[in-house]
């Protein structure tokens, strides 16, 4: 994008310049994002046995919360599911809520 190969070059800097986020922040997005197009069922990924609803009695400031997937094993902590449910339980309203993807 910058073009810009030296040596002394620094991808921060760069990031800042550009105005965009880390990769693990996008990653994160991205995971969001395809995880509401599961559940407003504009993927068709078979969920039933994965997203277990969360009891009504949790902190989390929506209604559209799901149950953590306890793992055992480093690749299956590092699986689509068991990293992005936490994050979608911690998400706002507004966000989870939203009507459509583009809102989101």
């Amino acid at each position: 994008m910058k073009n810009d190969h030296e040596i002394t070059s620094s991808m921060t800097k760069m990031l800042k310049e550009l105005s965009w986020s880390d990769s693990a922040n996008r990653q994160r997005n991205l995971h969001l994002v395809l995880f509401y197009k599961i559940i407003n069922s504009h993927v068709a990924i078979l969920t039933s046995n994965l997203l277990i609803p969360a009891d009504s009695r949790t902190r989390v400031k929506h209604q559209h919360k799901f149950k953590h997937i306890a793992v055992q094993t480093p690749v299956l902590e590092n699986s689509f599911f068991a990293k992005t449910i936490p994050d979608w339980d911690e998400s706002n309203a507004e966000l989870v809520e939203a009507p459509s993807v583009d809102t989101f």
